[in-house]
Protein backbone atom coordinates (compact mmCIF):
# COMPACT_ATOMS: atom_id res chain seq x y z
CA UNK A 1 0.00 0.00 0.00
CA UNK A 2 2.77 2.44 0.40
CA UNK A 3 4.16 1.66 -3.13
CA UNK A 4 0.78 2.05 -4.58
CA UNK A 5 0.40 5.23 -2.48
CA UNK A 6 3.59 6.46 -3.89
CA UNK A 7 1.98 5.70 -7.58
CA UNK A 8 -1.30 6.71 -6.91
CA UNK A 9 0.12 10.42 -5.72
CA UNK A 10 2.42 11.00 -8.46
CA UNK A 11 0.31 14.00 -9.50
CA UNK A 12 2.65 15.61 -12.19
CA UNK A 13 0.11 18.27 -12.74
CA UNK A 14 0.16 20.03 -9.98
CA UNK A 15 1.82 22.91 -10.65
CA UNK A 16 0.32 23.23 -14.58
CA UNK A 17 -3.16 21.90 -14.19
CA UNK A 18 -4.39 25.60 -15.28
CA UNK A 19 -1.67 26.76 -17.63
CA UNK A 20 -2.83 23.39 -19.31
CA UNK A 21 -6.71 23.90 -18.96
CA UNK A 22 -6.37 27.38 -20.48
CA UNK A 23 -5.23 26.00 -23.87
CA UNK A 24 -8.45 24.29 -24.35
CA UNK A 25 -10.67 26.97 -22.90
CA UNK A 26 -10.51 30.22 -20.62
CA UNK A 27 -11.25 30.57 -16.96
CA UNK A 28 -14.86 30.31 -17.32
CA UNK A 29 -14.13 26.74 -19.30
CA UNK A 30 -12.13 26.07 -15.67
CA UNK A 31 -15.03 27.07 -13.58
CA UNK A 32 -17.58 24.46 -15.75
CA UNK A 33 -14.36 21.56 -15.17
CA UNK A 34 -13.98 22.69 -11.92
CA UNK A 35 -18.05 22.08 -11.61
CA UNK A 36 -17.86 18.80 -13.15
CA UNK A 37 -15.56 17.38 -11.02
CA UNK A 38 -17.31 18.52 -8.07
CA UNK A 39 -20.59 17.37 -9.04
CA UNK A 40 -19.28 13.90 -10.42
CA UNK A 41 -17.31 13.77 -6.71
CA UNK A 42 -20.34 14.45 -4.32
CA UNK A 43 -23.16 12.39 -6.70
CA UNK A 44 -20.46 9.90 -6.82
CA UNK A 45 -19.78 9.24 -3.51
CA UNK A 46 -23.49 7.87 -2.87
CA UNK A 47 -23.77 4.91 -5.36
CA UNK A 48 -20.16 4.21 -4.83
CA UNK A 49 -19.93 3.56 -1.04
CA UNK A 50 -21.83 0.12 -1.44
CA UNK A 51 -18.84 -1.00 -4.19
CA UNK A 52 -16.15 -1.89 -1.92
CA UNK A 53 -18.83 -4.25 0.24
CA UNK A 54 -20.00 -5.91 -3.08
CA UNK A 55 -16.75 -6.47 -5.71
CA UNK A 56 -14.58 -6.35 -2.12
CA UNK A 57 -11.99 -3.69 -1.48
CA UNK A 58 -8.89 -4.91 -3.37
CA UNK A 59 -11.37 -5.18 -6.73
CA UNK A 60 -12.64 -1.78 -6.10
CA UNK A 61 -9.25 -0.07 -6.16
CA UNK A 62 -8.30 -1.63 -9.23
CA UNK A 63 -11.39 -0.55 -10.70
CA UNK A 64 -9.96 2.86 -9.05
CA UNK A 65 -6.72 2.94 -10.88
CA UNK A 66 -8.09 1.82 -14.04
CA UNK A 67 -10.39 4.47 -14.40
CA UNK A 68 -7.76 7.12 -13.15
CA UNK A 69 -5.12 5.46 -15.68
CA UNK A 70 -8.09 6.35 -18.55
CA UNK A 71 -8.95 9.56 -17.41
CA UNK A 72 -5.54 10.98 -16.74
CA UNK A 73 -4.29 9.50 -20.63
CA UNK A 74 -7.58 11.24 -22.30
CA UNK A 75 -6.64 14.58 -20.80
CA UNK A 76 -2.87 14.30 -22.02
CA UNK A 77 -4.20 13.36 -25.15
CA UNK A 78 -7.04 15.70 -25.45
CA UNK A 79 -7.31 18.08 -28.71
CA UNK A 80 -10.40 19.27 -27.57
CA UNK A 81 -12.49 20.48 -24.73
CA UNK A 82 -15.13 17.82 -24.93
CA UNK A 83 -12.46 15.39 -24.85
CA UNK A 84 -11.12 17.50 -21.70
CA UNK A 85 -13.82 17.46 -19.76
CA UNK A 86 -14.61 13.50 -20.22
CA UNK A 87 -11.03 13.28 -19.31
CA UNK A 88 -11.66 14.53 -15.67
CA UNK A 89 -15.43 12.88 -15.20
CA UNK A 90 -13.48 9.68 -15.70
CA UNK A 91 -10.32 10.14 -13.44
CA UNK A 92 -12.74 11.73 -10.89
CA UNK A 93 -15.31 8.42 -10.56
CA UNK A 94 -11.29 6.81 -10.08
CA UNK A 95 -11.30 9.10 -7.24
CA UNK A 96 -14.14 8.44 -5.97
CA UNK A 97 -14.12 4.83 -6.24
CA UNK A 98 -10.93 4.80 -4.00
CA UNK A 99 -12.03 7.19 -1.87
CA UNK A 100 -12.39 5.51 1.63
CA UNK A 101 -11.44 1.87 0.52
CA UNK A 102 -7.40 2.31 1.17
CA UNK A 103 -8.32 3.21 4.84
CA UNK A 104 -11.02 0.05 4.62
CA UNK A 105 -8.66 -2.12 3.35
CA UNK A 106 -5.77 -1.24 5.21
CA UNK A 107 -7.81 -1.41 8.72
CA UNK A 108 -9.10 -4.90 7.81
CA UNK A 109 -5.76 -5.95 6.96
CA UNK A 110 -4.47 -5.31 10.41
CA UNK A 111 -7.38 -6.27 12.07
CA UNK A 112 -7.10 -9.42 10.51
CA UNK A 113 -3.63 -10.04 11.95
CA UNK A 114 -4.70 -8.38 15.44
CA UNK A 115 -2.35 -5.39 15.34
CA UNK A 116 -5.31 -2.84 14.60
CA UNK A 117 -3.31 -0.35 17.42
CA UNK A 118 -0.84 0.21 14.54
CA UNK A 119 -3.58 1.97 12.46
CA UNK A 120 -2.89 5.29 13.15
CA UNK A 121 0.91 4.85 12.38
CA UNK A 122 0.69 3.28 9.34
CA UNK A 123 -1.90 6.44 8.08
CA UNK A 124 0.51 8.75 9.27
CA UNK A 125 3.36 6.95 7.18
CA UNK A 126 0.58 7.05 4.41
CA UNK A 127 0.22 11.10 4.52
CA UNK A 128 4.09 11.57 4.80
CA UNK A 129 4.49 9.63 1.62
CA UNK A 130 1.98 11.62 -0.22
CA UNK A 131 3.20 14.77 0.51
CA UNK A 132 6.29 13.97 -0.19
CA UNK A 133 5.40 12.27 -3.50
CA UNK A 134 2.99 15.18 -4.36
CA UNK A 135 6.49 17.53 -3.78
CA UNK A 136 8.68 16.16 -6.34
CA UNK A 137 6.18 14.85 -8.80
CA UNK A 138 4.67 18.63 -8.98
CA UNK A 139 8.77 20.00 -9.33
CA UNK A 140 9.44 17.10 -12.30
CA UNK A 141 6.17 17.96 -13.87
CA UNK A 142 7.23 21.81 -14.86
CA UNK A 143 9.43 20.19 -16.96
CA UNK A 144 7.55 17.82 -18.55
CA UNK A 145 5.20 20.52 -19.40
CA UNK A 146 7.53 22.26 -20.88
CA UNK A 147 8.52 18.99 -23.07
CA UNK A 148 4.85 18.26 -23.57
CA UNK A 149 2.04 20.04 -22.52
CA UNK A 150 -0.09 16.64 -22.04
CA UNK A 151 2.98 14.88 -20.57
CA UNK A 152 2.38 15.41 -16.47
CA UNK A 153 -1.17 13.76 -16.82
CA UNK A 154 0.45 10.80 -19.02
CA UNK A 155 2.75 10.48 -16.48
CA UNK A 156 0.19 10.00 -14.43
CA UNK A 157 -2.01 7.63 -16.17
CA UNK A 158 1.23 5.35 -16.31
CA UNK A 159 1.64 5.58 -12.45
CA UNK A 160 -1.86 4.65 -11.96
CA UNK A 161 -1.15 1.57 -14.47
CA UNK A 162 1.70 0.54 -12.04
CA UNK A 163 -1.00 0.74 -9.14
CA UNK A 164 -3.13 -1.31 -11.03
CA UNK A 165 -0.59 -3.93 -11.74
CA UNK A 166 0.88 -4.09 -7.96
CA UNK A 167 -2.37 -4.38 -6.78
CA UNK A 168 -2.71 -7.43 -8.47
CA UNK A 169 -0.55 -8.70 -5.30
CA UNK A 170 -2.78 -6.97 -2.56
CA UNK A 171 -5.02 -9.73 -0.22
CA UNK A 172 -8.56 -8.87 0.05
CA UNK A 173 -9.04 -9.20 4.01
CA UNK A 174 -10.69 -12.06 5.29
CA UNK A 175 -12.10 -10.28 8.12
CA UNK A 176 -14.72 -7.39 7.21
CA UNK A 177 -14.84 -4.85 10.01
CA UNK A 178 -18.57 -4.05 7.82
CA UNK A 179 -20.94 -5.93 6.90
CA UNK A 180 -22.94 -4.79 3.97
CA UNK A 181 -26.71 -4.97 4.06
CA UNK A 182 -29.37 -3.71 1.75
CA UNK A 183 -30.87 -1.71 4.87
CA UNK A 184 -28.22 -0.17 5.99
CA UNK A 185 -27.17 1.25 2.31
CA UNK A 186 -30.37 2.54 1.90
CA UNK A 187 -30.28 4.04 4.97
CA UNK A 188 -26.92 5.82 4.58
CA UNK A 189 -27.72 6.57 1.13
CA UNK A 190 -30.81 8.67 1.82
CA UNK A 191 -28.96 10.36 4.59
CA UNK A 192 -26.12 10.92 2.10
CA UNK A 193 -29.20 12.73 -0.21
CA UNK A 194 -30.25 14.57 2.61
CA UNK A 195 -26.79 16.12 3.71
CA UNK A 196 -26.51 16.92 -0.25
CA UNK A 197 -29.20 19.89 0.26
CA UNK A 198 -28.67 20.46 4.14
CA UNK A 199 -28.06 23.83 4.74
CA UNK A 200 -25.88 25.08 7.51
CA UNK A 201 -25.79 28.27 8.59
CA UNK A 202 -22.91 30.08 10.71
CA UNK A 203 -22.27 32.12 13.60
CA UNK A 204 -22.10 35.52 11.98
CA UNK A 205 -18.00 37.18 12.30
CA UNK A 206 -16.52 33.72 12.54
CA UNK A 207 -14.59 32.36 9.93
CA UNK A 208 -16.04 30.09 7.54
CA UNK A 209 -14.88 28.25 4.50
CA UNK A 210 -14.74 25.42 2.38
CA UNK A 211 -11.52 23.17 1.96
CA UNK A 212 -10.79 22.34 -1.60
CA UNK A 213 -8.28 19.70 -2.50
CA UNK A 214 -6.21 20.21 -5.84
CA UNK A 215 -7.54 19.69 -8.49
CA UNK A 216 -7.93 18.37 -11.46
CA UNK A 217 -8.10 15.06 -10.14
CA UNK A 218 -8.31 14.57 -6.47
Amino acid sequence: MYLITAFDYSWFWAAIWVLFYLRYTNYAGIGLLESVMIITSVVGEIPTGAIADLLGKKKTLMLSFLFGFLGNMLMGLANSFFILASGVMVATIGGVLSSGTNEALIYDSLLTNKEESKYEKVLGNISSIKMLTLAIASIIGGFMYKMNPGLPFIALAIMKLLALIVSFWLSEPPIDSYVFSWQNYIKQTKEGIRELFKTNEFPRGRASGVSRGMSPVS
